[in-house]
């Protein structure tokens, strides 16, 4: 099945894939930086933080896992689940956004009454 694409367009399409096969391992990186920088304010008060935050950090990890695996379906042939996790991360997606919405507000009011977060840059001179 060529679905209406000549024999060039279907080379392009493939070198475009190859040029990406790899591009799952570097998304990795920053990952692994992301949930390193926020082990101090968010992973070691994990008890004391309330489930919006744990509801946008499992929404924020399952987002970036799909942008992790999506590269890695499409350069492996697999397309079909490839559009089918894209589906399942446009709702994932979403869910981050509205809840990054929902404690924007808790955010903004910890930082008018002062409540510095436990490593902010402030913080570093004086340790």
């Amino acid at each position: 099945m060529n679905n209406g694409q000549t024999v060039t367009e279907r080379q392009s399409a493939q070198a475009t894939l190859e040029l990406y096969s790899s591009a799952h391992k570097w998304l990795v990186i920053p990952i692994v930086v992301i949930l390193v920088a926020f082990t101090p304010q968010y992973f070691a008060t994990f008890t004391s933080e309330p489930w919006a935050y744990h509801i946008h950090a499992w929404a924020a990890i399952a987002w970036y896992s799909l942008m992790i695996s999506q590269p890695y379906l499409a350069t492996r042939g697999k397309i079909r689940n490839h559009r089918k996790w894209g589906m399942v991360g446009l709702i994932v997606a979403g869910a981050f956004i509205a809840t990054g919405l929902i404690i924007t507000p808790t955010n903004v009011y910890f930082g008018l009454i002062g409540g510095v977060l436990r490593c902010s840059p402030v913080n570093f001179s004086s340790a």
